[in-house]
């Protein structure tokens, strides 16, 4: 009770700092102005403390993407995502080149970032990548041979490899939400067979050790296991994480019932990752996306807080999310209440 009580009066302490303004939200590049805690120290007892940015490549896209803003506030490692985009007939036609990220990673890695390259395959019924889905269940949303396209997307994973190795990359995802993207749906609705993406997961690991990279391999999860059984076999993996974000149907109790689900699914994560002999343990993306309107500032900032709370004994590190600029519909870090939260965890505090 003592422990629960005190997690709330942080939560409080932490409300009442964002309606009291303690920052304002900006639009542009940060450069760096953003926090008043150039002289604080980072919090060693989360070891991975991430920014999980899409489209960080693309310049100016977010708030948060100047190195020394992110020093600043604690973070150690950012996210970079190499796309790999497959059209309407099944075939791969457009991906992200080398170039385009040897820029973003020699940025960071100059400020002695750690970096996360995950290779996603995405959607695009044309084969642009300007009008890519992101993130969808292929025997879902396409009618494309999903076997016929991971034979192709084999290469792609090869040469992503063999270029995080050239790098020096820490982490590498084979395929980002792997669980989600090669999801099968079954006749009950909102029910998936994770059969491939299990059996994906492990043969893929044979493609990577072939390569000349040594670094560590991620499993890195896109769906909600609040409700559902994990099913993915894990085994020879370094790492595995987990993305969070509430619902609509969390907003009137992102304390409560919110809570209740994220120790679903981290329970269900660390339980799977010990009996399949993986030792880190990760929440690779949390933050607010895909709801149909906006909530309150105050209300993203108490999501970050919920995750935080409830995972930080139990999991290594973690990956905040940050909404792209020129996205609506999505939780920012810059300026915002969410900035507070992340750096209470990310920095030591007095």
């Amino acid at each position: 009770m003592k422990e629960k009580l005190t997690g709330t009066v942080a939560l409080i302490l932490i409300l009442l700092l964002v309606q009291c303004g303690s920052s304002t939200n900006s639009s542009g590049n940060s450069g760096g102005s953003g926090s008043s805690n150039s002289n604080a120290q980072a919090n060693t007892n989360i070891t991975y403390r991430g920014l999980w940015a899409p489209s960080l490549t693309v310049e100016n896209s977010h708030d948060t993407d100047d190195p020394d803003y992110l020093t600043n506030n604690g973070f150690n490692l950012v996210s970079v995502i190499a796309n790999v985009v497959v059209n309407s007939e099944g075939n791969i036609t457009d991906a992200t080149t080398e170039e385009e990220l040897t820029a973003t990673i020699d940025r960071y890695q100059a400020q002695n970032f750690q970096i996360l390259l995950s290779v996603a395959l995405v959607y695009s019924a044309s084969g642009s990548m300007e009008d890519m889905a992101g993130a969808t269940i292929f025997q879902q949303s396409t009618s494309v041979d999903i076997e016929s396209v991971l034979e192709d997307y084999e290469s792609y994973v090869t040469q992503f490899a063999e270029y995080a190795a050239e790098k020096d990359v820490d982490i590498f995802v084979p395929m980002n939400e792997a669980d989600l993207t090669l999801a099968t749906p079954t006749e009950d609705a909102f029910t998936y067979d994770h059969t491939l993406a299990s059996n994906w997961g492990q043969s893929i690991l044979t493609t990577i050790e072939a390569t000349s990279y040594t670094g560590l391999i991620l499993y890195k999860t896109g769906q909600d296991y609040s409700n559902k059984d994990w099913e993915l076999d894990l085994t020879g993996y370094d790492m595995v994480g987990v993305s969070i974000s509430p619902a609509q149907v969390h907003r009137n109790d992102l304390s409560g019932v919110f809570a209740e689900d994220v120790d679903q699914i981290l329970n269900k994560m660390n339980t799977a990752a010990e009996e399949d002999g993986v030792e880190i343990t990760l929440v690779t993306e949390f933050g607010v996306w895909g709801l149909e309107d906006d909530w309150d500032d105050s209300e993203y900032a108490e999501v970050y807080q919920t995750v935080f709370q409830q995972a930080e004994t139990s999991v290594d590190g973690f990956i905040a999310f940050d909404n792209p600029n020129f996205m609506d519909g999505g939780s920012t870090i810059y300026g915002t209440g969410v900035e507070t939260v992340i750096q209470s965890y990310f920095l030591t505090q007095d």
